[in-house]
């Protein structure tokens, strides 16, 4: 590794031990040595996958081969030793008398029978092997080394260099090998081997290899058929893959071979693996296997409960601080007598609850009566079990962002030292979080201390994931990703802004003294011309000047200012001023016709939807020049990320995303483009649609003879499931009806069945001919963001939209949107990536990211009062005088983004009175009765909101923060009885309300 940060991955293909449960190897730099070089710095791995024990074929034989001077032991004794002297004499006259000399004992000895011994007494080579060989499959054998031959006393002298000897190797070898044969050796004239000295044999060449073995030593041999590799182990610690060349041969058997007089080794045969022992870092280790566990029960709810051991832990957290309620009741459908002893899961079916269990019973099966006494323990493992299901990721996320914003208020931390679970009371935040704030504040209590000791499992992990690996690598790293939203604010920013110490350029170089012509600027924009070659705006004019430089230079501290801006013919000293003043001019520059590069959005354009102030960049900006822009604008990105001179640019999730890695969505392009997929939305009604209905109770239908929806009955299930007049009922449970009876026939059969619910599908709004006949005009093309009409496949201006290509021409659509800015964003991430370390990013939402580069939005409330008109009403009015104290004192930046999304469908106001298009106005709502039952009524394209004249200041701040909350959902006032609805003249589409 050459420096902090670099790393190295190998892919492991042929370890028997860790191939199939692990794919993946790498080590990552983490800081200098002791000599402040990187060249040996510190290092972190990881290794992808599941720690798993592989399985062995259990004991099958223990017969071997001896050659001419090794004898087996008789039956019973199971010992191995070499002929000589005398017994040699009678092995020669038993030959000569015509009696067959046993070289092999074919008996199958018993599992617990004494393992074999051999023995050398010649002073040469003598060699053993199994009479079973293997041509598949793994398979695990041992040798323990009895005796080996005493260390002669040498005199030294100063000419004297010991040398080690072998004197024993054990290994494998070819079905053929000869071990009667003198010399025969293992690695020597065949066969892979692993010597007593710490060698490896094979091909008649050695290598250093593991480590030396002793008298008393356990030698096993892993040979894995499969993965053609041989693996030693020397008692019970592995020494590495020792070969991967294991072929060429039909079958394989273990053998040793003695190599001086006096040595003994006893074969204890095939048996199963013994365990090994656990490396020192072990628990170190157990520790991440389980994080990611508990991490993926975060990702994947369906299928992974949260580990018992994290239970445990939240439990007793839990009493610690004083949360959540002891004496908890069982589970709704849950009763304590249901839960079965002997199998250990409940009985009963809840779906909340049972089905989550069953999926895990081994490790949840000690939540019963016989293993966890207290029953208030019980309880409270199953109702953490039970209501981890009623959080989605998105009711996390939205609890993670409200503790954020109270800390961020309070400048807080939101661990559990700094900022307790006990002491979150949400209060009225919860009304800008629409999936939670029905809950009871102890339930999210309880909810914010997992999601606390979440944060700190995986705040102890993140430095030691690699965030440059591309999906799919790392478990770990893709699961990070994955919960990115639920990740506290302060976890991330730790590592965050360690990272950019880390990697902050040395010293306080500056790029020197920047001369910017504004005049030439000026006179671009009165011509109303575009900058396209980037030489006369203020951008173009910076971008021409250190875009070439050295990157390093915008690695700059937090505050600094990496060069100092001369405005020509202004005068004036830069001590900041002229710094901010250039890099908001710049913004402006982006974000109009001025330069190529960015556009404003379709819903801008068109003056409807949300994001109207939203820029996008321009798909036509493809040329080199103009992608080596994005890329400067990218690298000023991470300058202000760095020095916290932010940029005021206004751009939409659509863009940000890319730039963490995150994938865009459809609601991302709808965001921009309300009318984007509105030509799919219309050929979806015309589809064929199934819906879903329980056997037991009635449709709720009134049908016509051709089985069309004439009538739908108020709550029951075809009202419930969305059908609709005029839909026609062709198919009940995949059967096709045409008919009263034919219907009535299938749906008795369907309530006669087992099943509990059966599928109904109705016709689209047209028949394949009517839908080829309206689309005949229609091809595969399409109008982009900048207006400009694109083939969505080769030759698609010739090619005719279809019934029978409709789902290609759908799918081609949504890609290109998807899509759309692809180029420009790539480009842009290029830029930033040069300055920030990068790969972090991935931890972050894209809102963070975006406040990161241009802050938070800050509405300029003088401004916006300056620019008001008021119908019906005076600025002197109590109710006009409570609204400006609220939108001064009762809200904070979020609920003015907020308010002005809901007036103006923006979240930013102009930064002058000259670049407001039109005033903001107040109407006075009419009302019966009490004003305080009214809601207001906001007009985006129109800029105003209808407000009734509230009787109080407190009344006025309720009514304003619903509305802005739940404008999407809000169609009509407070009350049903209160209904008003704008004026049918009224040509504001998209009013909120």
């Amino acid at each position: 590794l050459e420096a902090r940060g670099s790393s190295h991955t190998w892919t492991i293909t042929l370890n028997p031990t860790l191939k199939g449960p692990f794919s993946k190897f790498r080590i990552v730099g983490t800081g200098n040595n002791s000599s402040g070089n990187s060249q040996l710095c510190l290092s972190g791995f990881e290794v992808y996958g599941q720690m798993t024990t592989p399985a062995y074929t259990p004991l099958s034989f223990n017969i071997f081969d001896a050659s001419d001077d090794l004898e087996l032991s008789a039956d019973g004794e199971n010992w191995v030793k070499s002929v000589g002297g005398e017994p040699v004499k009678k092995a020669k006259a038993a030959a000569k008398s015509g009696e067959k000399k046993t070289k092999i004992a074919r008996r199958s000895f018993p599992d617990d029978a004494r393992p074999t011994v051999v023995q050398s007494t010649k002073g040469r080579v003598l060699a053993c092997k199994a009479v079973q060989s293997f041509s598949k499959g793994k398979h695990y054998f041992a040798f323990k080394i009895l005796r080996l031959k005493p260390a002669e006393k040498v005199k030294k002298t100063s000419m004297t260099k010991k040398k080690a000897k072998t004197e024993v190797t054990v290994g494998i070898v070819p079905k053929d090998f000869n071990a009667a044969a003198a010399r025969n050796t293992i690695g020597s004239q065949g066969g892979w081997g692993y010597s007593n000295i710490g060698q490896k044999l094979h091909g008649g060449k050695t290598m250093a290899y593991g480590g030396p073995f002793k008298t008393g030593d356990v030698i096993g041999i892993e040979l894995d058929l499969d993965f053609k590799s041989i693996h030693f182990y020397r008692n019970n610690v592995s020494q590495g893959v020792a070969f991967t060349d294991v072929e060429g041969c039909s079958a394989y058997i273990p053998a040793v071979s003695l190599h001086m007089q006096g040595v003994q080794v006893q074969i204890l045969g095939e048996m199963q693996q013994p365990k090994t022992r656990d490396p020192e870092n072990w628990p170190w280790f157990t520790k991440v296997i389980l994080t990611g566990r508990l991490m993926q029960s975060f990702v994947d709810r369906e299928r992974h409960m949260l580990p018992w051991e994290f239970l445990k832990q939240v439990n007793v957290t839990m009493a610690a601080q004083g949360i959540g309620s002891a004496e908890r009741t069982w589970p709704k459908g849950l009763k304590e007598e249901d839960v079965d002893e002997k199998a250990k899961l409940p009985k009963v079916e809840v779906r909340a609850l049972t089905e989550y269990i069953v999926q895990d019973r081994e490790r949840y099966a000690s939540i019963t009566k016989k293993n966890i006494k207290s029953k208030s323990v019980r309880v409270g493992y199953l109702h953490l079990l039970h209501d981890a299901r009623q959080f989605s990721l998105q009711a996390d996320a939205q609890l993670v962002a409200c503790v954020d914003r109270i800390c961020d208020k309070k400048n807080l931390s939101a661990n559990i030292a700094k900022f307790p679970a006990k002491t979150f009371e949400p209060g009225p935040h919860l009304m800008h979080y629409k999936l939670i704030e029905d809950c009871k504040t102890s339930d999210l209590q309880v909810r914010l201390l997992i999601l606390q000791i979440l944060n700190l499992k995986i705040s102890n992990m993140l430095p030691m994931l690699n965030f440059s690996v591309k999906p799919g690598m790392s478990p770990l790293t893709d699961s990070v990703r994955a919960l990115r939203t639920l990740i506290f604010w302060s976890t991330k920013n730790k590592l965050w802004m360690s990272a950019l110490q880390d990697t902050q350029a040395s010293g306080h170089s500056r790029m020197g003294n920047v001369q910017i012509n504004r005049f030439r600027s000026n006179r671009l924009k009165s011509q109303g011309k575009c900058d396209v070659r980037g030489t006369r705006t203020c951008f173009g004019q910076l971008f021409r000047k250190l875009n070439k430089m050295d990157v390093a230079l915008f690695r700059a501290g937090k505050g600094m200012r990496v060069w100092k801006t001369e405005f020509a013919g202004e005068g004036g000293i830069d001590a900041g001023g002229l710094y901010r003043e250039l890099i908001f001019v710049m913004c402006q520059e982006l974000q109009s016709p001025q330069l190529p590069l960015f556009i404003l959005c379709p819903n801008g354009r068109e003056q409807i939807g949300q994001n109207r102030h939203k820029w996008v960049p321009n798909p036509s900006a493809v040329e080199p020049l103009h992608l080596s822009m994005y890329e400067f604008l990218g690298k000023l990105m991470g300058l202000a990320i760095r020095t916290t001179s932010l940029l005021s640019l206004d751009l939409p999730s659509i863009v940000w995303k890319p730039l963490i890695g995150a994938e865009i969505e459809e609601s991302d392009v709808v965001a921009i483009d309300r009318l984007s997929f509105k030509l799919i939305e219309n050929m979806q009604t015309m589809e064929p649609k199934t819906f879903s209905f329980a056997a037991d109770s009635p449709l709720g239908l009134d049908l016509d003879n051709k089985l069309r929806v004439v009538g739908i009955m108020p709550g029951s299930q075809a009202e419930k499931n969305g059908l609709k007049r005029r839909m026609k009922i062709i198919e009940v449970a995949g059967v096709k009806v045409d008919s009263k009876a034919s219907l009535g026939e299938q749906l008795a059969r369907c309530k006669k069945a087992a099943e509990k619910r059966f599928s109904l599908t109705v016709s689209g709004r047209v028949t394949p001919e009517q839908f080829d006949m309206a689309f005949s005009q229609t091809k595969f093309v399409i109008v982009g963001s900048d207006q400009k009409e694109r083939e969505l496949i080769p030759g698609g201006k010739e090619v005719t939209l279809t019934w029978s290509n409709r789902k290609e021409f759908c799918t081609k659509i949504v890609d290109y949107r998807k899509k759309e800015f692809q180029q420009q964003c790539a480009a842009i991430r290029r830029g930033l990536a040069c300055v920030v370390p990068y790969p972090l990013l991935s931890i972050f939402a894209w809102e963070e990211l975006e406040i990161q580069v241009c802050g938070r939005s800050q509405m300029n409330v003088d401004l916006l009062q300056k620019m008001t008109r008021y119908q019906g009403c005076t600025a002197n009015d109590t109710h006009i005088q409570f609204f400006w104290q609220i939108m001064r004192e009762r809200f904070d930046e979020m609920e003015r983004a907020k308010f002005l999304k809901f007036v103006w469908g923006r979240a930013r106001l102009p930064v002058r009175a000259a670049d407001f298009q039109t005033h903001f106005t107040i109407n006075v709502l009419p009302t019966a009765g009490s004003p305080d039952s009214y809601m207001p009524i906001g007009h985006t394209c129109f800029f105003s909101i209808d407000m009734p004249k509230y009787t109080n200041l407190a009344m006025m701040h309720k009514r304003l923060l619903y509305a802005i909350t739940h404008c999407e959902a809000i169609d009509a006032d407070y009350g049903p009885e209160n209904i008003q609805v704008a004026d049918e003249g009224d040509s504001d589409d998209d009013d909120d309300l």
